[in-house]
């Protein structure tokens, strides 16, 4: 944060940032890996920039640049596909603090290479772990996908095929859909956060950002932004129960993650803003309350996609583990299009739903199978009853219902 701001300024920008619900959702979700993510590559850009005038931090002066390369390197480690903005966002830290007026620091090949030799090292380690893993090297997230090979062994239905980078952005070019995403999310969920960011840029364009130190931090906030939105606005997530549900559990918001940052320094230049004049500072505290009270609410009890409603979920989960461990040897296999997460690792979990003609020989080939659906109407039992399949149910939660096929 800009040193010009005062305590009060710095403090309810980061009470705007730890409220961004989705930053709460996923706090609190931990098997989810963009929030370290995001975390590691700030600590990175506090690192690269700290200034090196202060006697006080002697000590820090020796290791903050080894110590940025190696958490930045984590980061990337951590799931590589990242790269497309978290080296862009070093390359701007360094340009940055080389620019930066107040700092006077000079080009030193002794300060890259510090920097560079913990982060290739830390990195090389990263995609050795990768290749035991995986099998190839520097690959993560969608460069993984699962294949379908021999539907007639058991032990080798599923195996995973990885595609190469450029073949992960990611979802090929669909500037509709991008439009959607955005619209929906960042124009609707998070509207109230946009119109910050939206007033910031107006203040920074009026004071001519281009000719001052906050030039190359909004270069790498832009880029952060506009690169995700693009690269990950593609795809239409269905990972909601119903069809096109505008949900803070979506992916999109998920990896967009590194917008909270932009987010929470656009609250922090209109509350500096405010903060100068006595008659404005109750509208600061106010917006502060306000903003965070809701953003608290969205992510706890707003929808069937909020932490309260996911516990429940989690019960519900379980008691459908149990129900399919009823009568259901474990060598049979649970089919639907989001049943893996679920029945892991007891059961062997296929998704997306396969193919009637591959369903038809499992069967044929003597896999006990059940079937995790939408809860089927009396059409929808009589159209699988035409494909060969008896659906009998055996356990309902919400408005899923575990099938045996028989």
């Amino acid at each position: 944060m800009p040193k010009t701001w005062s305590s009060p300024v710095k403090l309810m920008s980061i009470i705007i940032w730890m409220s961004l619900p989705t930053i709460i959702l996923y706090t609190n979700r931990g098997a989810f890996p963009q929030l370290t993510q995001l975390c590691l590559i700030v600590w990175t850009w506090f690192l690269i920039t700290l200034p090196l005038q202060t006697k006080t931090r002697a000590w820090l002066n020796k290791i903050h640049l080894p110590v940025a390369g190696s958490l930045s390197a984590i980061a990337l480690m951590i799931r590589p596909v990242e790269a497309i903005w978290i080296l862009p966002v070093i390359v701007f830290a360094f340009l940055y603090k080389y620019n930066n007026t107040t700092q006077q620091s000079k080009v030193s090949i002794r300060n890259l290479v510090l920097f560079l030799v913990p982060f290739v090292f830390f990195l090389i380690i990263g995609a050795k772990l990768g290749a035991d893993t995986y099998g190839k090297w520097f690959v993560s997230g969608y460069q993984i996908r699962p294949e379908v090979t021999q539907i007639s062994e058991v032990d080798k239905i599923a195996t995973s095929a990885t595609v190469s980078f450029f073949d992960t952005l990611p979802f090929g070019f669909h500037p509709r859909n991008i439009w959607w995403n955005f619209k929906n999310y960042y124009g609707g969920l998070l509207f109230p956060w946009s119109i910050l960011l939206f007033g910031s840029l107006l203040i920074l364009y009026k004071e001519k950002f281009w000719k001052n130190d906050y030039l190359w931090p909004i270069i790498a906030m832009a880029w952060s932004a506009a690169v995700l939105i693009i690269f990950y606005g593609n795809g239409i997530y269905q990972d909601h129960v119903r069809l096109n549900e505008i949900s803070i559990g979506n992916s999109f918001l998920r990896y967009t993650l590194p917008l909270t940052i932009p987010i929470a320094l656009s609250a922090g230049f209109i509350f500096a803003r405010l903060w100068k004049h006595w008659s404005l500072k109750i509208l600061a505290i106010c917006l502060t309350v306000g903003l965070s009270t809701y953003g608290i609410w969205i992510a706890n009890g707003s929808s069937d996609e909020s932490l309260i409603s996911a516990e429940q979920e989690l019960i519900s989960y379980s008691n459908v583990r149990k129900a399919a461990a009823k009568h259901f040897p474990e060598s049979g296999i649970v089919i639907s299009d989001r049943s893996d997460k679920i029945f892991f690792p007891k059961y062997f979990a296929i998704s997306p739903m396969p193919s009637t003609e591959q369903l038809i020989e499992l069967t044929l080939e003597g896999i006990d199978i059940r079937l995790y659906l939408p809860t089927q109407d009396d059409a929808g039992i009589e159209k699988w009853r035409k494909n060969g399949f008896n659906l009998r149910s055996v356990f309902t939660t919400g408005n899923q219902t575990l099938y045996d096929v028989y």
